[in-house]
């Protein structure tokens, strides 16, 4: 997906996908809480303290292959969205899902 001058180009993983589309029928997601918070992330908007946004420590989603600069946000009680901003100009979705579902 191309971005605009402000925005950053998205991409999201198979896998997170995979995990939207199992949001839809998840009890715990609130699926337009979390396309609003994905939504302000690639239009640069700084997240409301609410969200718990932070780095992750360590590799996602393994020690062996992970990235070390993935960050994590709850945008519902129970629901996460893992993602990464690689560089200034894109951001990557890497997954969703319960903290059960996620690690």
């Amino acid at each position: 997906m191309a971005a605009s001058a402000d925005k950053r180009a998205v991409h999201a993983t198979s896998q997170f996908r995979k995990d939207l589309k199992r949001a839809l029928k998840h009890r715990k997601c609130d699926l337009h809480e979390l396309k609003s918070v994905m939504q302000a992330i690639e239009c640069r908007e700084a997240l409301d303290a609410k969200y718990l946004d932070h780095a992750l420590t360590g590799r996602y989603p393994d020690q062996k292959g992970g990235h070390t600069d993935c960050r994590e946000c709850h945008t519902s009680n129970d629901w996460l969205l893992v993602y990464r901003l690689p560089d200034d100009d894109s951001v990557h979705f890497i997954r969703c899902g319960t903290h059960s579902d996620l690690f």
